[in-house]
């Protein structure tokens, strides 16, 4: 439930979790993201796992993760209790692979030539 000038006005989780998602996306080296929303009386606690490049500065983007729900939270206008953040290291960006392309060679017609002993 969210307080809008005249009244109030509900918001699933679901639009609450992909608007997160998209915000949290923008920060730079984050690879991936999974969102997790834990609905509370009056607001709601966020669990994230985000694929990151490894040797990053876990604390510094720890902080700039928070402060990106926070203000993704306050912009819904619901209260943020607690954001949870799991970093699983990936080693790069992901890369499509296109299947190799298979080659049918015409079949040659060869003589049988047998060996007397």
């Amino acid at each position: 439930m969210v307080n809008v000038k005249e009244g109030k006005a509900t918001m699933s989780l679901s639009s609450i979790g992909k608007q997160i998602h998209n915000d949290v996306m923008n920060v730079s080296n984050i690879q991936s993201v999974r969102v997790g929303i834990l609905p509370k009386r009056s607001g709601i606690i966020t669990n994230l796992d985000l694929g990151v490049e490894q040797g990053l500065d876990l604390t510094e983007k720890t902080r700039e993760i928070v402060e990106v729900v926070k203000s993704s939270a306050n912009r819904l206008g619901v209260k943020l209790y607690n954001t949870n953040v799991n970093f699983i290291p990936v080693s790069g960006p992901k890369i499509r692979r296109e299947r190799p392309e298979i080659k049918v060679e015409e079949r040659v017609e060869v003589e049988d030539i047998s060996v007397e002993e």
